[in-house]
């Protein structure tokens, strides 16, 4: 999948506040290691998701040039980043993001049909259901935009 170089400083952002959040987390004395990433995860972040995207801030970047598994953790971060940072994109900004989310999640979700037989789908149906409605982002009214 092709990533916008308007897409990448949120992604930066988001990757950048998480790991901050994250380490910060680690060093309360409530930490809850169930509601946190794993430390073995930051490194993925760390290694080999910024690394990429301070690459890309100029042309944008192929989602093949980065570790599988830290895209897959960058693109669950995005749902979180429009949530609570939107007001700080444009309308653009914010329709790349989610294109990102969309067409992740539902590649994911085709993906895993496409790996069932017909003689196993009718059983996997509410799998398939659960899988495709986790993809929706939360819609907010009124946008929040300053750019409108």
């Amino acid at each position: 999948m092709k990533i916008s170089k308007d897409a990448v400083p949120p992604l930066i952002e988001a990757v950048k506040t998480t790991l901050e959040e994250e380490l910060a987390a680690y060093e309360q004395d409530d930490f809850n290691a169930d509601k946190h990433y794993d430390p073995n995860d930051l490194i993925i972040f760390q290694s080999f998701v910024l690394p990429v995207l301070e690459d890309a801030l100029e042309s944008g970047f192929d989602s093949e040039e980065m570790l599988e598994k830290g895209f897959s953790f960058m693109v669950c971060l995005i749902p979180w980043y429009l949530n609570n940072h939107s007001s700080r994109l444009s309308p653009p900004a914010y329709g790349e993001l989610a294109r990102i989310y969309y067409t992740y999640c539902l590649e994911d979700a085709l993906r895993y049909v496409s790996l069932l037989g017909n003689d196993h789908l009718w059983e996997n149906i509410k799998h398939i259901n659960q899988n495709i409605e986790s993809c929706m982002l939360i819609e907010q009214k009124p946008w929040p935009w300053k750019y409108l």
